[in-house]
């Protein structure tokens, strides 16, 4: 259970030889839990959850695709150990090392769908595919762990009808989202104006607009998927300031008093994988979004 230490089972599977003597054992990790939802909160294990965590960039730009095990395991331990329990991969899947880190760690996923970020458009329908494609895939390839929550269908807008198409997907590949114990709802895009909301389990949204939204849809569980507004730029960590702070605890305020279950901050550390600006320092200056959790 998210957040502390989850207690995960261990599966032995053992080839016998002639019944009686084991050649090979293979150990699996399963997590085993509960979650449902009614109109504002995940329950997970009967028990009422505030999510609160960060989104995730890709944050060593030296490494590219060859980043090492270890690192992805040592951010959410870093994650963890701060008080986070909730992960959002921005903006698309992240590696089965992180998913297996946030089973150990009880932090929750929302699982991001293929970005393609403005790009679904009857202009491009390479991309109608390849949103089909690898939403069935890691759903495929995650569906078993228990740290998945939701199952993203975009970061952005979609075309009409498109976004009851992905939900069939999720329907089809994970049986558990169907079930009354709604084990894993969907989460939306992160504007309320793109979002479908006959279709959504979730909503997910941006910066300050989460407790108009979920007073607007009093019905549908909502969360903040990116925060990083600060009302003064983009340079508020440079500054070794406290005033930027308080756009951001305005908003975690104001989305608790709403009923809203949980924000990601955007994102989890610095990186190059955003926007980058040359913000001030005192000795200098750095290199990076001005807006994030961890340096």
């Amino acid at each position: 259970s998210p957040h502390g230490t989850p207690y995960l089972y261990t599966i032995y599977s053992t080839v016998f030889r002639d019944g009686t003597q084991p050649v090979d054992v293979f150990q699996t990790p399963l997590g085993i839990r509960t979650i449902t939802w009614d109109q504002n909160f995940p329950y997970i294990n009967g028990r009422k959850h505030l999510m609160r965590g960060a989104a995730k960039r890709y944050d060593y730009p030296g490494f590219g695709s060859g980043l090492p095990e270890e690192l992805r395991w040592k951010d959410i331990r870093l994650l963890a150990e701060c008080g986070g329990n909730f992960l959002r991969p921005s903006h698309q899947a992240d590696s089965v090392a992180i998913i297996e880190a946030c089973d150990a760690y009880g932090v929750c996923v929302t699982q991001p769908n293929a970005d393609c970020e403005g790009q679904v458009t009857p202009e491009h329908p390479e991309f109608y595919e390849y949103k089909r494609e690898y939403l069935r895939d890691i759903i495929v390839r995650d569906r078993n762990n228990p740290s998945i929550v939701a199952w993203e269908l975009s970061n952005g807008a979609l075309p009409p009808g498109f976004p009851a198409e992905l939900k069939g997907i999720i329907d089809a590949w994970d049986s558990l989202s169907r079930t009354p114990s709604n084990r894993r709802a969907v989460a939306g895009t992160n504007r309320p104006h793109t979002i479908d909301w006959s279709v959504v389990d979730i909503g997910g949204v941006m910066n300050d607009e989460g407790a108009s939204t979920k007073r607007a849809h009093p019905a549908t569980p909502v969360y903040t998927s990116e925060m990083w507004y600060t009302g003064r730029g983009y340079t508020g960590r440079a500054s070794w300031r406290t005033e930027p702070a308080e756009g951001y605890i305005n908003i975690i305020c104001n989305d608790t008093l709403a009923n809203c279950f949980g924000v990601h901050h955007f994102s989890l550390f610095e990186c190059s994988g955003e926007e980058c600006y040359e913000t001030p320092l005192e000795g200098g200056r750095v290199r990076g979004q001005g807006w994030s959790m961890t340096d």
